[in-house]
């Protein structure tokens, strides 16, 4: 579909072909639609792809922390904080519009949301 990364079961296509090692899932899988209900199958059906794929996939050392890795590669990953901060600005824009949660639709807010979190030290799982 538009938007979405063509895949069989979680693997990426390329060609048609899937792409060793590579998988997806949530709404770059399947499109922006669904709440935790939905990306809990969809993700569950990647992760069993993966456990198949794993005995055939080539080994490499990966750094001990993977946030280090994305760091050193320029990137800024949204650690839980960030998480928690944007799952918080989201049930705030829900009771503005009368529902329990809205979505933040652009990379934008979600990573001024984000921002609200660091430093905080927001730890727990909802």
């Amino acid at each position: 579909g538009r938007g979405t990364v063509p895949h069989a079961a979680g693997r990426v296509l390329r060609d048609g072909a899937a792409a060793p090692g590579e998988y997806v899932a949530g709404w770059i899988k399947r499109g922006p639609t669904g709440v935790i209900g939905t990306n809990r199958p969809c993700s569950k059906e990647t992760v069993l792809s993966l456990l198949d794929d794993a005995p055939a996939l080539v080994r490499r050392k990966i750094p001990e922390d993977p946030l280090a890795g994305l760091r050193a590669a320029g990137l800024r990953p949204v650690e839980w904080p960030g998480w928690l901060a944007i799952e918080s600005a989201e049930a705030e824009l829900g009771r503005s519009l009368g529902r329990t949660i809205a979505k933040i639709p652009d990379w934008e807010g979600l990573r001024a949301a984000a921002a609200r979190g660091e430093g905080r030290g927001l730890t727990g799982h909802t």
